[in-house]
C-alpha cells in the first residue's frame, strides 16, 4: 500500500494516486489491509534515519552525498487514541458482516 503524509507525518491519503496535497509518498506494504479509511488516517508514518554513532548520548546520522539523512525505514504509530481507532475498525467490520448478511453473501 502507498500512503501519503503531510508535514506532520500524518497519513492524509492512500492508494496509487491522490489529489490531496501531501509531502511524502511512502510504500508501506500490507500493514493496513482490510482497514477502514478513518483507521488508516488516524496514523502517522514517520521516517527512521540510519545512525552511525552517538556523541554525548545524541545520535549522529549517516548522510548521503547531498548531505541528507539516509532513511532506514518508517515507523507507523497512531496519533489518534488507539482504543478509539480500534472501536471504529470493529464497527466497520460489524457493518460489513451485517451488509453481507443482508445481501446473502459472506464477508471474509
Amino acid at each position: 500500500m502507498i500512503v501519503y503524509t503531510n508535514e506532520e507525518n500524518r497519513i492524509v491519503a492512500y492508494g496509487e494516486t491522490t489529489t490531496i496535497p501531501y509531502i511524502n509518498r511512502i510504500e508501506i506494504g500490507n500493514f493496513f489491509d482490510n482497514k477502514y479509511d478513518t483507521y488508516i488516517k488516524g496514523y502517522c508514518c514517520e521516517p527512521s534515519y540510519r545512525i552511525s554513532d552517538t556523541v554525548d548520548g545524541q545520535p549522529v546520522y549517516e548522510l548521503d552525498e547531498d548531505g541528507n539523512k539516509i532513511i532506514d525505514g518508517y515507523s507507523l504509530y497512531p496519533f489518534d487514541d488507539s482504543r478509539e481507532l480500534q472501536s471504529i475498525q470493529r464497527q466497520y467490520e460489524e457493518f460489513l458482516i451485517m451488509s453481507a448478511d443482508l445481501i446473502g453473501g459472506a464477508y471474509e
